[in-house]
């Protein structure tokens, strides 16, 4: 619906109105007389602008509008939904001196009299950002996990640029023009000419910051351009259709200020000078002029608290968390048994990958049900080996070599305690290498080598031995 009218005011100034609703000017309604039974009317104050600044530290300088009408029926379209679905122009002669939106749900209507009034609250496009999220996320097809994926390093002009646009864009209902952004040039990265106007692409800062963890955190537009302005130490302020960025030290000054299109790039002129309030400014008889708070000086108060830590311990059990999820082989370990030098060439063997007297013990063993057949063959021997030796046909010191041996061993034969250490050294090879001479490495995994199962399926038995006061032992 179109809505548009006008009247004078007291000063005999024409004051024209322009509302338009969802964008339809199919249906038109023009506002006129009680007299004439007019579907619209002028209330008794038909139209009021105030200033929304709370103090000159606002970084948005935002403006309201009442407009007040007398309704025959209820109109539905003055109820918003959302905040840009019911444009409002309000222009003093040929000048627009607001341009903004009516106020989302807040619309109310009387049915007692045959004319009911009817307020708007109208508010600028400034005061629009604070219903919109950044990129727009939470509205129809916007989805928050697109945004924060797509999201990068942008200047502060471009993101600027997009959220002015997105608020201003179709604004003007009777020109149809696009409303253009102002700066001043107060502020910059260095002195020179041609960085004057170009500070807000000179600074850039990530989208991350303004989307947050969650959907729920994301940052309105508001608060987005609230925070830039501070940054900067600027202001944004709406007059009529147009927004300017300027700071307050340039407007002090007075004088002539260069004002720059940061989209057109044109220079526009403007003096600054000192207004004299006449009567012509007044409304009755009684006019009042209220000055605000105003600051000379800024107190910064600390309050102190005790603090048992400031820098936690890097070995506090509440800040150490573990660096695999589940459990890591942490070491390997290596020993050479042997007295004084005899176990350092084993070792230096195990080291430098050569194979030492276990390894190949090891590596050269055999199912577990062979080894006992293999043992009881090596007691035959030494039984026989004994004899001889009883019978003088051997003598008790010597070389011997097995038949069932794949090594040659040199075995001490001084009396009973050699032929003990040489059985003893004999059982312990037929059980995997368990055993170690003087001098041979062995690298240990908690674990022993002969673990296999029986051709048949079924699980081999225990060999034990004892040897050196260590207990050996071998499971299939």
């Amino acid at each position: 619906m179109y809505i548009h009218g006008y009247f004078y005011n007291t000063h005999s100034e024409r004051i024209d109105l322009y509302i338009l609703t969802q964008g339809d000017r199919t249906q038109q309604l023009e506002v006129g007389r009680q007299e004439d039974k007019a579907e619209i009317c002028w209330g008794d104050d038909p139209m009021e602008l105030t200033s929304q600044v709370n103090d000159t530290f606002d970084p948005l300088l935002c403006s309201q509008a009442n407009v007040t009408l007398l309704c025959r029926h209820y109109l539905q379209d003055f109820f918003c939904n959302s905040c840009r679905d019911a444009v409002v122009n309000i222009y003093k002669g040929e000048a627009c001196i607001f341009a903004g939106y009516i106020e989302p749900q807040t619309f109310s209507q009387d049915y007692s009299e045959e004319y009911d009034e009817v307020g708007l609250t109208c508010v600028d496009a400034l005061s629009a950002l604070r219903y919109s999220n950044y990129q727009d996320i939470g509205a129809l097809g916007v989805n928050y996990a697109d945004v924060k994926r797509k999201a990068r390093q942008r200047t502060f002009g471009s993101m600027l640029e997009e959220m002015i646009k997105g608020v201003t864009d179709g604004i003007d209902l009777k020109d149809g023009s696009t409303p253009k952004v102002f700066y001043d040039g107060s502020k910059a990265v260095d002195a020179t000419e041609a960085h004057r106007y170009t500070v807000l692409d000179d600074i850039s800062v990530s989208e991350l910051l303004f989307l947050g963890d969650e959907e729920d955190d994301v940052w309105t537009q508001e608060e987005v351009v609230e925070e830039m302005m501070r940054y900067l130490n600027l202001h944004l302020m709406q007059v009529g259709k147009d927004i300017y960025l300027f700071s307050w030290e340039t407007l002090r000054k007075g004088g002539t200020i260069q004002w720059k299109d940061l989209k057109g790039g044109d220079l526009v002129s403007m003096t600054m000078g000192e207004y004299e309030i006449q009567t012509d400014d007044t409304s009755d008889e009684t006019p009042q002029l209220s000055v605000s708070a105003t600051y000379n000086q800024l107190l910064l108060t600390d309050k102190v608290e005790e603090m048992e830590s400031i820098v936690e311990s890097p070995l506090d059990g509440s800040s150490l968390t573990p660096a695999f999820g589940g459990m890591q082989k942490y070491m390997t370990e290596y020993s050479a048994d042997g007295k004084a030098k005899s176990g350092f060439p084993a070792f230096r063997d195990m080291v430098k990958g050569v194979a030492t007297t276990d390894n190949r013990l090891v590596c050269a063993g055999e199912d577990p049900c062979q080894l006992e057949i293999l043992h009881q063959r090596r007691q035959g021997h030494a039984r026989e080996h004994r004899r001889r030796i009883l019978q003088g046909r051997e003598p008790a010191t010597g070389t011997h070599r097995c038949p069932a041996q794949r090594h040659r061993g040199r075995h001490r034969g001084d009396g009973q305690r050699g032929e003990k250490e040489r059985r003893q050294r004999q059982f312990a090879r037929h059980l995997g290498g368990t055993h170690r001479q003087p001098g041979a490495g062995c690298e240990r995994q908690r674990h022993f080598p002969y673990r296999r199962q029986h051709p048949e399926g079924l699980p081999c038995g225990r060999i034990r031995g004892q040897h050196g006061g260590r207990q050996l032992l071998a499971v299939g």
